[in-house]
C-alpha cells in the first residue's frame, strides 16, 4: 500500500517544483557561442574608422580682448599611433574596431583651438608672438559596456619672451550608456565614438578660451612688463 500513496504524492498539484526545462542549460551555452562567433567575426572584418573630429562650441561664443596664437601641440599620451583615439570592443574584450582621426590628434587640436579662438574674435595669426601651448595628457574613448570619451588638455599662455605667464587646463568626460548592457556594443551604434569624441573634445577647450584668468592673460600679455 506504500508503493501506490508515494506515486499519488507525486500526481498530487502543487506537491513537486516545477520541471526545469531540459534544453535550457544547452540553449543559455548556444547563446554564448554565437556571441563569441559574432564578436569574433565582427573583429575580423571590421577596420579602423578614420574621419575628423571637429570643433563644435559647447557654449556661446563670447568675444575676447587680446589675440594669441596658436603654438606647439605636444602629446603625451604614448600612443604608437599619433593618430588613435578610440576602440570598440567584443563581448569578451576582443578588439572590434580602431577610431582615428585623418591626422595626428595634435594636428586635430591645434584645429579646434584655433577655431574655438577665432570664434571669439582671440585668435593670432601672425608667428612670432603671444601664443598658446597645449600638452594633450588625455584624448581617449571606449565602447565596451558603455561610451566613454575622455580629454585632458594643459594650455600655457607665452609672451613674446617666452615666458610663460598663465596655465590651465580643460577636461571633459562623456559617458552614454548605463554599463549593464548584455552583449556589449555588437547590438549599439559602433560609429557613436566618432560623435561622442568632438563633444569631449570641445567642452575641454570651451574650458580653456573661456576660462577668466586664460582671457586676462592673453589681454595682457603684449603689455610691457608682462
Amino acid at each position: 500500500a506504500a508503493v501506490p500513496r508515494r506515486i499519488n504524492q507525486r500526481a498530487g498539484a502543487g506537491s513537486a517544483p516545477h520541471p526545469i526545462h531540459p534544453a535550457s542549460g544547452v540553449e543559455l551555452i548556444m547563446t554564448r557561442v554565437v556571441l563569441l562567433l559574432a564578436s569574433l567575426a565582427l573583429s575580423a572584418c571590421a577596420g579602423a574608422r578614420v574621419a575628423p573630429l571637429p570643433y563644435v562650441s559647447t557654449t556661446t561664443p563670447v568675444a575676447g580682448s587680446g589675440q594669441v596664437a596658436v603654438g606647439a601641440v605636444t602629446d603625451t599620451r604614448g600612443r604608437a599611433d599619433p593618430n588613435s583615439y578610440g576602440v570598440v570592443r567584443g563581448l569578451y574584450g576582443n578588439t572590434i574596431r580602431g577610431f582615428s582621426t585623418d591626422g595626428p590628434v595634435t594636428a586635430t587640436v591645434a584645429k579646434a583651438l584655433s577655431d574655438a579662438l577665432a570664434a571669439r574674435g582671440m585668435l593670432s595669426r601672425t608667428g612670432g608672438g603671444n601664443e598658446v601651448r597645449v600638452t594633450v595628457s588625455q584624448f581617449d574613448a571606449t565602447s565596451y559596456f558603455r561610451l566613454e570619451a575622455k580629454v585632458m588638455l594643459l594650455a600655457q599662455v607665452v609672451n613674446a619672451a617666452g615666458r610663460t605667464i598663465y596655465e590651465t587646463k580643460g577636461q571633459s568626460m562623456k559617458v552614454r550608456g548605463t554599463g549593464n548592457q548584455i552583449g556589449g556594443v555588437l547590438f549599439s551604434d559602433m560609429d557613436a565614438l566618432s560623435t561622442l569624441m568632438p563633444a569631449a573634445m570641445s567642452e575641454a577647450i570651451d574650458q580653456i578660451v573661456d576660462d577668466a584668468g586664460f582671457r586676462r592673460a592673453v589681454a595682457g600679455a603684449g603689455r610691457p612688463g608682462v
